[in-house]
């Protein structure tokens, strides 16, 4: 018997010491730490997700503001010149009425620099006939004038 009891005694240590190798545990201590840094890196990650989406939409909003104002500001420049063309159209017109030719082709130099609309470019061009032709029938009749003097008619 004491053979079977040292077997015994000898099978249930071995596994005994066989049982606590292969069920190695980890500590306790160094289990929660990982759990904490892994929360830890998570939360961080969102938080740094959620200050860039802001950031983000920051910058869009300010773009999209910046964006706004420069349009309406190239708006109201467009106006103005459309405006003051119109304003020199007008002028010029006048002036090609009173027969005042030389004045009215300054004049449509003046919108000629400007950026017209496809109307205001057809209004140019007919103003700068009407101006070719008042100084061609001027210098007809001054030239009538002249000579009709020299070859002894009305004085």
């Amino acid at each position: 018997m004491s053979k079977n009891h040292i077997m015994s005694f000898i099978l249930l240590t071995g596994l005994a010491l066989l049982a606590a190798g292969c069920g190695k545990q980890e500590p306790e201590g160094t289990a929660a730490p990982a759990a904490t840094t892994t929360e830890q890196a998570g939360s961080n990650l969102q938080s740094a997700a959620k200050t860039a989406q802001d950031q983000a939409r920051s910058v869009a909003t300010t773009v999209s503001q910046s964006a706004q104002q420069a349009a309406t500001e190239v708006k109201q420049e467009a106006s103005k010149a459309v405006a003051q063309a119109e304003s020199l159209l007008s002028q010029a017109k006048s002036l090609v009425t009173d027969k005042k030719y030389q004045d009215a082709l300054n004049t449509l130099k003046q919108v000629s620099n400007l950026k017209l609309t496809p109307e205001q470019q057809k209004v140019l061009e007919d103003l700068q006939r009407q101006v070719q032709a008042g100084l061609a029938s001027l210098g007809a009749t001054n030239a009538a004038q002249k000579l009709g003097g020299f070859l002894g008619g009305k004085k």
